[in-house]
Order: C-alpha cells, then sequence, then structure tokens
C-alpha cells in the first residue's frame, strides 16, 4: 500500500479540550452550545469558596478546560491542543495538572 504520510507533517485529527467536552454533552443528550474556552468561561458559573467538585464539573483555565473524572482519586480528564499532541485524551491526577493539589 502507499503510504500518504508527508515528512514533517502531521494531521490534526482529534479533540482539542473544548471539542472533548462539546462531544461528550452531545453524547449524553445534554445541550452544550459552547464551542471553545472562551465561550465556555463566559456561561460558566464558579464555585463558591468550599464548594466540593462533583464528577462532570468543568475546570477552566485560561486557554484550557477539562472535565472532574474521580474525586476519590482526584482525577480529571482532558485533550490536549495541538502544541501538546492534539486528540491526545487521557485521565490524569489533579497534581500533575495543578502543582500542590
Amino acid at each position: 500500500s502507499e503510504d500518504f504520510a508527508v515528512p514533517g507533517h502531521t494531521t490534526n485529527s482529534g479533540f482539542d479540550c473544548a471539542g472533548l467536552i462539546n462531544r461528550a454533552a452531545q453524547m449524553a443528550g445534554i445541550p452544550f452550545f459552547y464551542k471553545n474556552t472562551r465561550t465556555i468561561a463566559e456561561h460558566m458559573q464558579e464555585i463558591e469558596p468550599n464548594e466540593r467538585l462533583h464528577p462532570g464539573d468543568i475546570i477552566w483555565i485560561r486557554g484550557h478546560v477539562m472535565v472532574v473524572a474521580n474525586t476519590r482519586t482526584n482525577t480529571i480528564i482532558e485533550a490536549r491542543g495541538y502544541d501538546s499532541d492534539f486528540g491526545r485524551v487521557h485521565e490524569i491526577e489533579l497534581c500533575k495538572v495543578f502543582e500542590g493539589i
């Protein structure tokens, strides 16, 4: 078979962080119309001090969003963007994303 890969060129397929959350909401039948981190942030409700996170909560930091996966093991699910292995969806411990947690 022919190899159509171009040396030094990668294809940008998969999910970025906002696309992952959008697709998960679609699959769950949840109306979700925000296409990027900015529009997600504009419509998020902030948690109160000492309020607990729950699985499915969205964490926003400038330019990135992630979903709380498991509060017992302190993990989140995220997808990385173009510069960080685009399309890579993984579950990761919060302490690997945020120092001191």
